[in-house]
């Protein structure tokens, strides 16, 4: 990682230094490093970036987006999504490409997202990344451990997670100890590697990293703690004017479940509680305020621990 820069958005002079920096890169001929445009939830990723692309014509710019959720289908209004206007006016990659009942891993994204930037290199397309999941971001600059992908066959089991554990257990009990109280994908994932590599996960991750063939600078948006979260309670109140219980109630007329890894986007199963008759509509409305601004928290401190 070659920069983390902190820019403080609503600060004239900060904003007035930074965003030009980023427009060099994005205009430079050999597009040696890619910037990434980073931060929580509701701080202005999203209306920087577009003013980047239009700042930046004639060259072209696509956005990358390193969001964990708006890979998929059908999550617009609680993921806060691009619109499908500005979509069509700034192409955007790793949006909709899955479906709510899909899982979708930080190692999946990492790979769909190197190839984009390989064929963005071979079109002569400038990139921008913008996104603000931590892990997702870390995988794309950073690497992995491991190139191995996932194991479709294990997948098609199905299998529990407690059976997942055991099987583990079976290949790597210091692994599957470790790992008693992890989410069952994250298991799945411990297990699929363990496999194709026949070699203790431990001895895995203890090896060197899988590195990006890319340069990256990445650009941290930071607000005042009051205004960021006077942002993100207004924006919890726009997207339920928006129609955001309509949202998950279609998705749940589709078969979608709390349970299911699309789900744990903060929101979701706050109304998921709230359409079971779990919780009021103004209980509802609280949680998903507190916990958006919790998360907001854990992005930046996650951002501070790993990118300085």
């Amino acid at each position: 990682m070659a920069l983390l820069d902190r820019i403080l958005f609503m600060t004239k002079d900060t904003f007035d230094e930074t965003f030009p920096r980023i427009r060099r890169l994005l205009l430079s001929k050999d597009r040696a490093v890619i910037p990434i445009l980073a931060g929580p939830t509701a701080v202005g990723k999203s209306s920087m970036a577009v003013e980047l692309v239009r700042a930046s014509r004639p060259v072209p710019v696509e956005i990358l987006s390193a969001d964990a959720f708006q890979v998929y289908r059908g999550m617009d209004i609680g993921t806060a999504k691009p619109s499908r206007r500005i979509r069509e006016i700034v192409p955007h990659h790793l949006i909709d490409v899955k479906d709510p009942a899909e899982g979708f891993s930080a190692g999946e994204f990492q790979r769909m997202a190197w190839r984009v930037l390989e064929e963005a290199r071979e079109r002569g397309v400038a990139i921008l990344v913008v996104g603000g999941s931590g892990l997702y971001l870390e995988a794309l600059t950073k690497g992995f451990h491991t190139k191995t992908g996932p194991d479709e066959a294990l997948r098609a089991e199905r299998l529990s997670r407690e059976m997942l554990l055991e099987r583990l257990s079976d290949l790597d009990p210091e692994a599957a100890a470790r790992m008693k109280d992890a989410p069952r994908r994250r298991i799945q994932r411990a297990l699929e590697i363990v496999r194709k590599e026949g070699r203790p996960l431990s001895e895995i991750q203890s090896g060197a990293r899988v590195r990006p063939p890319f340069s990256f600078e990445l650009f941290l948006l930071d607000l005042p703690r009051p205004l960021l979260y006077e942002r993100i309670d207004a924006r919890v109140d726009e997207m339920f004017k928006q129609g955001f219980v309509e949202e998950v109630r279609c998705l749940r007329e589709k078969g979608v479940t709390e349970e299911m890894p699309s789900q744990k986007a903060i929101g979701y199963r706050e109304v998921h509680s709230f359409l079971e008759g779990r919780i009021t509509e103004e209980e509802m409305l609280r949680l998903v305020k507190r916990n958006t601004r919790r998360y907001a928290k854990r992005q930046l401190t996650w951002f501070r621990n790993r990118f300085q």
